[in-house]
């Protein structure tokens, strides 16, 4: 389980580290993210889906989470 401050860049890059290292060694059994609207995800994408597929897959709220600080730098 991991976690961060969330105006702290290091830890969210510490964690986006640490996801890609546990997928790399097929590790990674799930990615939970508290700012996607409860009861959607991205479990039916394919694994090549586009960036904006993974949004619109969760609903997300650039107003209350702008993109740009979670989603992929």
């Amino acid at each position: 389980m991991l976690g961060e401050q969330h105006d702290a860049r290091e830890h969210q890059q510490w964690e986006q580290a640490t996801v890609q290292w546990l997928a790399g060694r097929r590790q990674l059994a799930a990615v939970v993210i508290e700012m996607a609207e409860a009861g959607q995800g991205t479990g039916g994408l394919p694994a090549d889906a586009t960036e904006e597929q993974a949004r619109q897959a969760l609903r997300w709220s650039d107003a209350a989470w702008p993109w740009t600080q979670y989603g992929p730098w």
